[in-house]
């Protein structure tokens, strides 16, 4: 509870501080009771509606309603020099030092706290209320009376609208003006009768035609669909051929992969069988033999040029015989058949 009433003391004596710092000024007369008005109803809405309470501090935030700027207790320390030691390097940058060192600001800004709780606390709520009004007027002071008129006939509605589309550099007289004129404007057009019975004949005619266009579209969307359906059908049936024979292909190329599948099994079978005991000797020797049968059986040789072969070779062999000397002397003579 201390802690509470110090949290009110606080903020009665930043509104009081701030009344007493600035004169109320003829726009404050005039605006003050006006947004006194709307902010009264919108924390009043706020302590009963703890989403809405989020959303209108965030707001007060937003545009700095809930700031408050003291004088800083903080003094910085008197930074002195002597000019005669100006010409020393290593005072230079001693001095160079303490100027660049971080100083603490002349003022310390606090943010008003806003729950429900506080809320509730009516000394507390006057005094928020009290202090956002005066921050509100301090922003529109340079407002012309044209402007303050106008801003007069503000809203709860358009207020908190005001404060959830703009931003802060936006809070000007000129820009809440024609903010509460468009909103006016809004409103009396929604509101006029005319605009009412003009919005309703509009509806009224609109329904008329679009039952209309219903009724003479359903025949072509008769048609369309129809046809539609059955060019469906042929894309359907198309599409199941395609996919059926592709199928089939898929099965017959599968029968024909398994056929030879059981044949190489079969033929290895056999093989396994024939070469059942053998050593791998036999087996080498047996392969060896069976690779030149299929050699010889894929390179035959054509029976003219094999005559012409065996041909050579008699020939060779027999001018070898009638001609060739060993020790000067040819095998006919050696032989005794040449005189």
């Amino acid at each position: 509870m201390t802690a509470t009433n110090n949290t009110i003391n606080t903020a009665v004596t930043a509104v009081t501080t701030n009344n007493n710092s600035v004169d109320i000024s003829a726009i404050e007369k005039k605006l003050g009771p006006v947004f006194h008005r709307l902010y009264t109803g919108l924390l009043s809405k706020a302590r009963s509606d703890d989403s809405f309470l989020v959303t209108l501090r965030e707001y007060l935030k937003k545009f700095s309603l809930l700031t408050v700027r003291e004088k800083s207790n903080f003094k910085p320390k008197e930074i002195t020099f002597d000019a005669a030691q100006l010409d020393d390097v290593v005072y230079r940058r001693r001095l160079i030092r303490q100027l660049k060192a971080p100083r603490p600001s002349a003022y310390v800004y606090h943010t008003l706290p806003v729950d429900a709780e506080r809320l509730a606390m009516q000394p507390y709520f006057e005094a928020l209320t009290d202090f956002i009004v005066r921050a509100t007027c301090e922003r529109l002071s340079e407002a012309r009376p044209d402007e303050v008129l106008i801003i007069a006939g503000l809203s709860e509605e358009a207020l908190f609208n005001f404060l959830k589309q703009r931003h802060l550099f936006e809070m000007t007289p000129e820009n809440l003006s024609a903010h509460v004129m468009h909103h006016l404007c809004h409103r009396i057009i929604e509101e006029n009768p005319h605009f009412q019975a003009a919005c309703a004949m509009i509806r009224e005619a609109g329904t008329a035609a679009r039952e209309q266009l219903r009724s003479e579209m359903a025949v072509y969307n008769t048609a369309s669909l129809a046809e539609f359906n059955a060019r469906m059908d042929e894309i359907s049936a198309e599409a199941a051929a395609s996919c059926d024979a592709f199928i089939a292909e898929l099965h017959r190329q599968a029968e024909e992969r398994a056929a030879i599948k059981r044949a190489e099994d079969a033929a290895k079978a056999e093989e396994d069988a024939r070469n059942f005991g053998k050593t791998e000797q036999q087996l080498f020797f047996e392969s060896v033999k069976r690779r030149e049968r299929e050699y010889r059986k894929n390179n035959k040789m054509h029976p003219l040029l094999k005559a012409v072969y065996w041909g050579g070779g008699i020939a060779l062999a027999v001018g070898l015989a009638f001609f060739a000397e060993v020790d000067g002397v040819t095998l006919p003579q050696l032989l005794g058949l040449s005189n």
